[in-house]
């Protein structure tokens, strides 16, 4: 499972992002969905991030989460249209998102010692009914997209 997972987060580079949201009732969630080759996928994002421009801060998980205005919102708007260059990802499942124009999405999973439903990110494969989850405890979960 763990190399079918690691297959499909590779699959995403090159891909295009055609939407990208967060902020408002959604807090500090960014939700990204991805197209590549007739597949889309769609990211999932409840941990802690960073998006960067050209080594310059754009937003974290931290700022104002107003919808629409606020800077989360309108920062993670700024994604769509880009395209993935690369990726990078750490054993604890941290996520680096190169843009081919200098943006990069940082994703920092946490841990918890107390709970092991919380999840930090997840990939979806909804054309396939799948989905990879990384839990709070830093363990992949497979599912279904539905």
């Amino acid at each position: 499972m763990k190399k079918e997972f690691f297959n499909y987060l590779n699959n995403i580079i090159q891909s295009d992002i055609t939407y990208s949201r967060a902020g408002g009732g959604a807090g500090s969630v960014i939700v990204i969905d991805l197209k590549k080759d007739d597949l889309e996928y769609s990211l999932w994002i409840s941990c802690a991030w960073r998006i960067e421009n050209k080594n310059q801060i754009i937003a974290t998980s931290a700022d104002d989460a107003k919808a629409v205005t606020g800077l989360i919102a309108k920062s993670a708007k700024m994604l769509e249209g880009k395209v993935i260059d690369s990726i990078e990802i750490s054993p604890y499942y941290d996520l680096r998102i190169y843009f081919s124009d200098g943006f990069c999405l940082n994703i920092f999973c946490i841990f918890s010692h107390t709970s092991e439903t919380d999840s930090n990110w997840w990939l979806a494969i909804p054309d396939k009914d799948l989905s990879y989850e990384i839990t709070n405890n830093f363990k992949i979960k497979k599912g279904k997209y539905n």
